[in-house]
């Protein structure tokens, strides 16, 4: 079992190997909410479109913690 102690001082880590691939999700979703809208004014395959790169944007948010986990968790286990 991890001290408390431990696991709080990985999570500046933690959160630095996060961060970018949090960024990334973001801008994707923003751009796929973006074509949703537009595209609802030039018919189906616009939001189609959208709602897939959303999807793809919030895949990246959480591929890239859990990424970031499997990161800094062994490293916090191995001390």
């Amino acid at each position: 079992m991890v001290e408390y102690k431990k696991a709080l001082k990985a999570l500046p880590k933690w959160l630095a190997y996060a961060i970018l691939p949090c960024i990334i999700g973001i801008l994707v979703s923003v751009g796929g909410l973006m074509i949703f809208m537009k595209g609802m004014m030039a018919g189906l395959a616009g939001p189609i479109a959208g709602i897939i790169i959303v999807i793809i944007g919030v895949l990246v948010m959480i591929l890239g913690m859990i990424a970031a986990i499997f990161k800094v968790l062994p490293e916090v286990m191995a001390e």
